[in-house]
């Protein structure tokens, strides 16, 4: 009590009294009489008896869902659940009617995949509904796309690597993106190429984005641009080959739920593929992904941000041309599975998954894939 009556007499207006009936002094007789308010305030500091207990110091509650203090993205993203890995996907492409030769035989009619059509051309291929500021590689194998729709064939492998750049603007409500694909057919002498395929430009817009809830609601286009060589395929029906390359429309709309107290989350995409030439097939496609966050860091600044497993379902509906056998070109119902996995580090996200065909006729017997991008 002393210390706070001299330093309310050392502070009160010159003339002013502390209390009523503490008589006015000036700054001057202040000073000479009771020196300065620190001298006083360090003389009863250094008072063993009047010594005051140390402030305590008490932090905040936090959970493992509380914005984060550090400057580290992921981890911020993470906290404000601001952050949801992409999707894996699923689709190999499409596929046309070619007169071949098998092992030096006579020509027949096989069906084999269109290479343009083989580089990432669908909305939820390493893509997420969130814009988001990424550069990143994908990698995806389909084995035996012949499988079920011509044993005759020898198995033919399609591998596809995908560089793609996604930049955010609007206060990250919207981002523009671009898939630069090149793939390589293996397995089969007469159809072996490698070449570059279609590149998109992804359009995106997001109505929703909530950085608190991380629910997000979005819409878009995928604009896929004849980049990849021509279709070059056979019609038996009138002996003629068509040769084309259409450009491909596919609005979208995509959406990411969060569960409101935990680490479960939802994504999925639907969206609409048209070719700008009727000869081509018109896709419908529903992709819907689950994931979960499995490991969480304690404190910021880890190396290892989040460890996420994810499921996906894809049900891809072809609108014309229906079925594996059409002529010349043909898509039949394809429902496929995707699992894996992603760590994220504090600017990398890393991705492995597998897929399996659950419709017949199968268009791959199984495919492997993996993406790495990095965010800035």
């Amino acid at each position: 009590m002393n210390s706070l009556y001299w330093l309310l007499l050392a502070l009160a207006p010159t003339d002013a009294p502390v209390h009523a009936s503490e008589p006015a002094y000036t700054s001057a007789q202040r000073t000479l009489m009771f020196g300065s308010w620190a001298d006083a305030f360090s003389a009863e500091k250094a008072t063993p008896d009047a010594a005051a207990p140390p402030p305590r110091l008490t932090l905040p509650e936090t959970s493992p869902d509380s914005p984060a203090t550090s400057a580290c993205v992921p981890c911020e993203a993470r906290s404000t659940r601001a952050y949801t890995p992409p999707m894996f996907g699923d689709l190999i492409g499409k596929f046309g009617i070619r007169f071949l030769s098998v092992d030096g035989g006579p020509f027949a009619i096989r069906r084999v995949p269109i290479l343009a059509t083989s580089g990432g051309i669908k909305a939820a291929e390493s893509e997420s509904p969130r814009p988001t500021d990424r550069v990143y590689y994908s990698y995806n194998f389909f084995a035996n796309t012949t499988v079920d729709v011509d044993p005759a064939v020898p198995p033919i492998s399609v591998n596809r690597h995908v560089i793609g750049v996604e930049k955010t603007f609007l206060g990250n409500f919207a981002s523009v993106g671009l898939r630069i694909p090149f793939v390589n057919l293996t397995g089969y002498p007469e159809i072996t190429q490698a070449n570059f395929a279609d590149m998109s430009v992804v359009a995106k817009l997001a109505l929703v984005n909530n950085p608190q809830t991380g629910n997000v609601l979005s819409g878009g286009m995928v604009l896929s641009v004849p980049t990849g060589p021509d279709y070059i395929l056979e019609d038996p029906n009138t002996e003629r080959t068509d040769v084309f390359h259409p450009v491909q429309l596919q609005p979208f709309i995509g959406w990411i739920l969060n569960a409101p107290a935990g680490r479960l989350f939802a994504h999925g995409f639907t969206s609409i593929i048209v070719p700008t030439d009727g000869r081509d097939v018109t896709v419908f496609f529903n992709d819907v992904g689950v994931g979960y966050w499995l490991y969480q860091p304690a404190l910021a600044g880890q190396l290892i941000q989040g460890v996420i497993p994810t499921f996906e379902l894809h049900v891809n509906t072809p609108l014309n041309h229906r079925g594996a056998f059409q002529r010349p070109i043909g898509f039949p119902d394809i429902v496929n599975f995707t699992t894996g996995g992603y760590v994220l580090f504090r600017r990398a996200v890393l991705g492995v998954a597998a897929g399996v065909p659950a419709s017949w006729p199968r268009v791959f017997s199984f495919e492997v894939l993996t993406t790495f991008s990095l965010r800035f």
